[in-house]
């Protein structure tokens, strides 16, 4: 079948050993997709079915509680971010959440970095 100048398979068409082999070479699941012109919906479908794992798995979640010790504990938001893994507003939302009172930045970093002085 034809539709639009590309060919379009249904599943039982498809070589399942030449998609695992594909996919373990470093291919894409969407670059298979697009080598055999089916959608790529069916390259996971095949690949789910034979327990690959592939795409991007969820990172875990940060231990709230960890976040608040930490935090309370004096480190900054930023350098949470980056002990945790994790974005700048998860952390934030997570400090709220637990009742935390966020400090206030007092001064400027760049202004520590770069004193100017008075004329």
């Amino acid at each position: 079948m034809s539709i639009g100048g590309n060919v379009v398979r249904t599943t039982k068409e498809l070589d399942e050993e030449q998609i695992i082999a594909m996919f373990h070479s470093g291919m894409t699941s969407c670059k298979i997709a697009k080598l055999l012109h089916v959608h790529p919906y069916k390259i996971a479908e095949i690949l789910k079915k034979h327990n690959m794992v592939y795409g991007v798995e969820r990172q875990r979640r940060p231990d709230e509680k960890e976040i608040v010790e930490a935090y309370k504990s004096g480190k900054g938001t930023m350098d949470i971010c980056r002990e945790f893994e994790a974005n700048k507003s998860t952390v934030r939302r997570i400090l709220l959440r637990n009742g935390v009172e966020l400090r206030r930045r007092t001064k400027n970093k760049n202004s520590e970095r770069n004193p100017q002085t008075a004329e």
